[in-house]
């Protein structure tokens, strides 16, 4: 079933060229003779009509319709005529019958089931991505406590709810906050200073020195 404008092929068809026709005998159409079973259309390369009689085939880029036999004995000719080789699965049977339709008609389905699959694995992938960034800022955000740093520091960190909300901390959080603060305050003095002069270049309060 045609889903799509990507199904739909715009046909190139070579008119048929046969000497001794005339427009009078044809209902006006010059170059197409009079005879019931005669075809309107030809291939490019060999000449063999298009009646049903030989297999033809579409190239499916160009949209070129030619016949199975000039694929295979004017393979240079279809080429020339393609502007560039061609692939087997760029060939479209013209009327297929029996196993050849069998055979199509599966290669069609398993085309389908190919991209619907590459479409839920990229749908996938893109949720997946999604789900591992959320994972990351909330690992970043972090909950309530302190982190040590390198010099005995410590840094206090608000629980994730605190953080851009606008409900005020709650109590276990100030709490969480002031252990992280004191901790901060529990600095090593440096060789030479005396405890009063260290604890002046503090402006809240004074720091417990070791």
């Amino acid at each position: 079933h045609i889903s799509s404008l990507k199904a739909v092929v715009n046909l190139k068809l070579e008119p048929a060229h046969r000497a001794g026709s005339s427009s009078s005998s044809n209902g006006g159409k010059a170059g197409v003779s009079s005879s019931s079973d005669a075809a309107d259309f030809q291939c490019p390369v060999t000449g063999l009509e298009l009646n049903g009689r030989f297999p033809f085939v579409i190239h499916r880029p160009t949209g070129q319709v030619l016949s199975e036999r000039a694929l295979r004995e004017a393979p240079a000719a279809v080429q020339e005529l393609l502007a560039g080789k061609w692939a087997a699965d760029d060939l479209i049977p013209v009327n297929p019958q029996g196993e050849e339709l069998e055979k199509r008609q599966q290669a069609v389905a398993a085309a389908l089931a190919a991209e619907r699959a590459r479409k839920q694995a990229k749908k996938a992938s893109k949720e997946k991505g999604k789900a591992a960034a959320a994972a990351e800022g909330t690992t970043a955000v972090g909950g309530a406590g302190g982190v040590a740093g390198g010099d005995g520091a410590a840094v206090a960190v608000l629980a994730p709810a605190a953080v851009g909300s606008k409900r005020p901390p709650t109590a276990p959080a100030l709490a969480a906050a002031a252990a992280g603060a004191a901790a901060g305050k529990k600095l090593k003095m440096p060789a030479g200073a005396t405890a009063e002069v260290y604890a002046s270049i503090f402006s809240t309060g004074q720091p417990k020195v070791k």
